[in-house]
C-alpha cells in the first residue's frame, strides 16, 4: 500500500510539473488525439491565436489552419497514421496560424507523439515567428537602402563633376555676352544649373555622404521658395497652394533635409491623386505641453514648429497586425 501511494504522489508530482511547464511557456503548445481533436491547450497558444481556452477543446485542430492546411489536414494525419509518411512530426516546419478575427501569422510548428491509455496522441509546439519576419524584413529594407545609397552617391558625385564643368563654363561665357537676350539665356542656363546643384545635395544627403548642417530658417519663405519647383513636379492636375501662419517662429534644421521631406511628401500626395486633386502646405506655431508631448511619442514639452502636407488622395489602405 505504501509503494502503491508513493507511486500516485509521484504521479501527481509529475502531472503537476507538466501543468507548471504548460501554464508558464511563452510558446504555445497544444495537445491533439489520433483524430485531431484538441485535448489541452496552454494560456500562450490561447492568447496567441485569440480564443479562450475553452473554444478549444474537442474542436478538431485544423480551425486553427488557413487553406491548403485546413482541408489537408485531416488527411495527413490519416495518411501517417496508416503508412508512417512524416511531413511535420519529429521534423518541424514553418507555416501559417488562422487566428480568430482570420488575420494570419507566420508560426514554427514542431510536433511530437506519444501513447497513453493505448491511444496515440500528438503535441504541437508552436513559435510565433511574426517578430522575426518583421526583424528580417527591416534588415532587407535596411540593406536595400545601403545599396540604394551607395548608388545614388556614386551619381551624386558625377553629376556634380558634371555641373562643376557646366558652371563654370557658363560663368565665363557670361562675361562675354554682348546682347540681353544672351545675357538672358545664360541666367536661365545658370538657374538651371542651380536647381540641379540642389537635387545633388538631396542625392548627397539621402546617400549620408553629407554631414547635417543645421541653420535658423524661416518655414515660410522656405515654402514659398519651393513652390516653383513643387509646382514643375506635380504638374498641372493637382492645385497646389500655402497656408502660411505670420510671424511663425524660426527653426534650426538642416534645410536639404527639410526640403527632401516636402519633396516626397508631395510626391507620395501626387502618386495617390492618379486623376488630379489638391495639395495644401501648411504651417503653424505649436506650444507642446507634457500631455500632448506623451501623446506624440514622448515628445519633450517646448515651443515648435509644425509643418504640415495634406491632400484630397485616397489615403492608405488599412494594416492588419
Amino acid at each position: 500500500m505504501s509503494d502503491e501511494n508513493e507511486l500516485n504522489s509521484s504521479l501527481l508530482g509529475q502531472a503537476r510539473k507538466l501543468q507548471s511547464i504548460l501554464q508558464s511557456a511563452v510558446d504555445g503548445i497544444i495537445t491533439i488525439d489520433d483524430h485531431g481533436h484538441i485535448t489541452t491547450v496552454n494560456p500562450a497558444a490561447a492568447r496567441l491565436f485569440g480564443y479562450s481556452p475553452e473554444e478549444f477543446l474537442g474542436r478538431n485542430v485544423h480551425f486553427l489552419m488557413p487553406e491548403p492546411y485546413h482541408a489537408e489536414h485531416d488527411g495527413y494525419l490519416h495518411n501517417y497514421r496508416t503508412t508512417g509518411h512524416r511531413r511535420i512530426i519529429g521534423i518541424g516546419r514553418e507555416v501559417s496560424g488562422r487566428r480568430s478575427d482570420g488575420s494570419l501569422f507566420p508560426m514554427h510548428l514542431a510536433v511530437s507523439e506519444f501513447e497513453m491509455d493505448g491511444r496515440t496522441y500528438f503535441t504541437g509546439i508552436i513559435h510565433d515567428l511574426s517578430a522575426h519576419k518583421a526583424t528580417e524584413l527591416a534588415l532587407r529594407q535596411a540593406q536595400k537602402m545601403e545599396a540604394m545609397g551607395q548608388l545614388t552617391g556614386g551619381i551624386a558625385h558625377d553629376f556634380n563633376n558634371l555641373l562643376t564643368v557646366i558652371i563654370g563654363n557658363l560663368e565665363m561665357l557670361e562675361g562675354k555676352l554682348t546682347t540681353p537676350l544672351q545675357r538672358e539665356l545664360t541666367t536661365e542656363a545658370l538657374d538651371a544649373a542651380d536647381l540641379g546643384a540642389r537635387l545633388t545635395t538631396r542625392l548627397l544627403a539621402f546617400a549620408r555622404r553629407s554631414h547635417l548642417e543645421p541653420e535658423s530658417i524661416n518655414l515660410n519663405s522656405f515654402v514659398l521658395g519651393l513652390t516653383d519647383m513643387l509646382h514643375r513636379t506635380l504638374g498641372e492636375t493637382i492645385y497646389l497652394s500655402n497656408a502660411l501662419t505670420p510671424s511663425l517662429w524660426p527653426v534650426r534644421v538642416d534645410p536639404s533635409q527639410v526640403e527632401s521631406a516636402i519633396v516626397n511628401l508631395t510626391v507620395n500626395a501626387r502618386d495617390a491623386m492618379p486623376e488630379g486633386g489638391r495639395l495644401v502646405i501648411e504651417t503653424s506655431n505649436a506650444v507642446v505641453d507634457e500631455e500632448m508631448g506623451q501623446q506624440l511619442d514622448g515628445l519633450s514639452p517646448g515651443d515648435y514648429v509644425r509643418l504640415t502636407v495634406s491632400d484630397s488622395g485616397e489615403g492608405m489602405s488599412e494594416i492588419r497586425a
